[in-house]
């Protein structure tokens, strides 16, 4: 059986999924997803010092392509670099289901 693939766009808005555990140790973040199944990677999930800025602006407000372009910004790095190196996290998260593909309504908050 074929993995689904997983399709990404930086006009989309993701959040740490509300079924996993985040935790810091030292320097790293340690994601612990609170679920199972047979088609689930229910392992922890480690996250360095750089992909803990990425993940830390994962919060459903903003758009991929703000975070990039504030990262890029903040750390004076070209914009395809921090593209790709975000790109690669978001796809590697969402195949372990440990950030969802945020979906909000617009008039709530009015």
């Amino acid at each position: 059986m074929n993995k689904r693939e997983v399709i990404i766009t930086t006009k989309a808005v993701y959040a740490i999924s509300k079924d996993v555990i985040r935790r810091k140790v030292e320097d790293k973040v340690v994601l612990i997803p609170l679920f199972g199944g047979n088609n689930i990677d229910v392992e922890l999930f480690t996250i360095s010092k750089t992909g803990k800025v990425i993940l830390d602006k994962l919060d459903g407000t903003k758009s991929l392509e703000k975070i990039i372009k504030e990262l890029a910004m903040q750390f004076d790095t070209p914009l395809e670099e921090i593209e790709r190196d975000v790109m690669q996290l978001i796809k590697e998260l969402l195949a372990r289901k440990l950030i969802v593909k945020w979906r909000w309504n617009k008039n709530v908050g009015r």
